[in-house]
């Protein structure tokens, strides 16, 4: 004999149904919006055009600073974070503005960043005599509020190569 499902197995199965098919809807809006950030970034990045980017590096004296500036597009459908920031050994002379951005979707906004040497002659010296500098530093997107992909990386290279 073959009974007829109950009314709250038929109610379960509808709802069970209707979460898959949100689940499904939510997960496909943030690959494509997720998609379309970082084309839209890579593109920005690999054009031959310097539109929305500039980079500024004076020195005055003994000190050095050197921005960048970014302009980033938001083309998905969901806001995104973008955050910078940098901890210095406490013997490095350097200094960071740390900045955190968020860019609502389908606008554009500009990003940021300085980083301030204030002993040219101390960071020479330090490189000169063979010390390893230590400048950790972050680069994080999120998509909120769903991801975050973060980068930890060292600049203390950088200044090593710039300071000789």
């Amino acid at each position: 004999m073959n009974r007829e499902p109950s009314t709250a197995s038929r109610a379960l199965r509808a709802v069970s149904l209707a979460i898959t098919l949100v689940s499904l809807v939510t997960f496909t809006t943030i690959v494509y919006s997720a998609y379309t950030d970082v084309s839209g970034v890579f593109s920005s990045l690999g054009s031959s055009s310097s539109q929305g980017s500039a980079v500024h590096f004076v020195v005055t004296g003994n000190t050095a600073e050197l921005e960048l500036n970014y302009s980033i597009q938001n083309s998905g459908l969901y806001p995104i974070t973008v955050a910078l920031s940098c901890q210095p050994d406490a013997s490095v002379p350097v200094s960071c503005a740390n900045v955190s951005v968020s860019i609502p979707e389908g606008s554009k906004q500009v990003v940021g960043f300085a980083l301030t040497v204030s002993d040219l002659a101390k960071l020479q010296s330090q490189v000169s005599a063979g010390k390893t500098l230590r400048l950790n530093a972050t680069a994080s997107v999120s998509l909120q509020p769903f991801a975050t992909l973060s980068a930890n990386f060292d600049l203390g290279s950088v200044l090593s190569g710039a300071a000789s």
